[in-house]
């Protein structure tokens, strides 16, 4: 059996998607987000139907709900689970650094690397991989608080908020 083949029967491959707010076309951006992935899974060799995907729409990841998706994500990587974990951005798997400290905590007993469609690619359980998800996700961790902290004042004429 050759390497490459070997490697692939011993990965298992889950995919994320997060949608944070209720505003019609959640659905859609879910399955945009999933299309995606599923096209990486494709150029790295994976075949859509060996991937599990998880989900949550209408869930932002710093509203202090849980995240139903994400908490089976990452039961699916417990040990003997999936080793690699693809999402759209950084930004959608994890927005907060405990979210990080989760995947990072099992990564501390299995090799987790993490990819995705918008080119970010580490490996949780090493000392390169680990600071380098720490930055991307404490950048996606101050994104978000200026949305959070708009104010009517700055909606535009049809009530949306500037920039989403």
């Amino acid at each position: 059996m050759n390497a490459e083949l070997r490697k692939q029967e011993e990965e298992h491959v889950v995919v994320y998607v997060r949608v944070a707010r209720a505003r019609s076309g959640d659905d859609i951006r879910a399955e945009r987000q999933r299309g995606h992935c599923l096209a990486l899974c494709g150029r790295l060799g994976y075949e859509p139907d060996e991937i599990d995907v998880y989900q949550d729409v209408n869930a932002a990841a710093r509203s202090g709900r849980t995240l139903p998706g994400f908490d089976e994500l990452l039961a699916r990587v417990q040990p003997q689970g999936a080793t690699q974990i693809l999402a759209w951005h950084i930004d959608r798997l994890c927005r907060t650094p405990g979210a990080l400290a989760s995947l990072v905590a099992l990564a501390k007993t299995r090799p987790v690397r993490v990819e995705t469609v918008a080119g970010a690619r580490f490996e949780l359980g090493t000392s390169k991989g680990r600071p380098e998800a720490g930055r991307l996700v404490a950048i996606a961790s101050t994104g978000a608080r200026p949305i959070v902290g708009m104010t009517g004042s700055q909606r535009t004429p049809g009530g949306d908020r500037h920039g989403l």
